[in-house]
Parts: C-alpha cells; structure tokens; sequence
C-alpha cells in the first residue's frame, strides 16, 4: 500500500507477487468453468440466461444507493 502523491487522502494497495499469482489462477479457473458451463448448455438455457441477465441489469440500472 502506498500514498497517492497526488492526494495524501488516497492510497494505492497492489497485490503482492503472489497475491497476483493466486489472482491469476483463480481467474483463470474461472473462466475455464464459465466456458464448460456455457459449452454445455443449449440454445434455449442460453437465451433464458441472456433474458435473465438483462433483466437483472435493468434492476441494477434502477436502483439507488443511498
């Protein structure tokens, strides 16, 4: 973690070479499953799960956080 030196009120914090490492891997493991997961669906579970995320975006959009 260091100062922003620009604004002492920020911090920069940047993963540690094996914070990055495992970072990496986890990401990778996931878009690994995604795409088995997504391999092994049909058109019909894919545009059911397309509806579903824009209709969850939609809601996103709408809501305020207070």
């Amino acid at each position: 973690m260091a100062e922003d030196s620009n604004d002492r009120r920020h911090h920069i914090i940047k993963l540690t070479k094996k914070g990055q490492k495992m970072a990496d891997r986890e990401s990778s493991q996931a878009r690994a499953m995604a795409a088995q997961v997504l391999n092994n669906m049909g058109e019909a579970e894919m545009m059911r799960l397309h509806t579903d995320f824009a209709a969850f975006a939609h809601l996103l959009e709408d809501t305020k956080l207070e």
